[in-house]
């Protein structure tokens, strides 16, 4: 597998970045988690790593309230961790992508 370039690190955190921002994320300063978005089924957390010198492209979430976020994610029954790593980085952002189309779904649909 080749490693991740820094301007493809580079690229991939800022087309991340941007989604997180448009979809509401309000960003935190000094936490593990950079990202975080309260919702009726507890905080969403997000977090982005230089991915320079990886074979894998990652962005890590959890929810802060495990038990609600089973009700509508199938998340890590006991951390809230709800993660992606993927080789391919437009893989990595679709399938980032659809899982916030699915929050902002669900939200609307079952978070009242």
């Amino acid at each position: 597998m080749k490693k991740i370039t820094k301007k493809q690190s580079d690229s991939f955190n800022k087309t991340v970045t941007k989604l997180i921002l448009e979809n509401g994320f309000k960003e935190l300063t000094g936490e593990i988690y950079r990202y975080e978005k309260d919702t009726n089924f507890g905080k969403v957390f997000l977090s982005l790593q230089s991915q320079q010198g990886s074979t894998v492209y990652s962005i890590f979430s959890r929810f802060d309230d495990v038990n609600k976020a089973l009700s509508i994610f199938n998340c890590n029954r006991f951390t809230g961790k709800y993660n992606f790593h993927f080789f391919d980085a437009q893989e990595c952002v679709g399938s980032f992508e659809f899982f916030l189309h699915e929050l902002e779904y669900k939200l609307e649909n079952f978070g009242k």
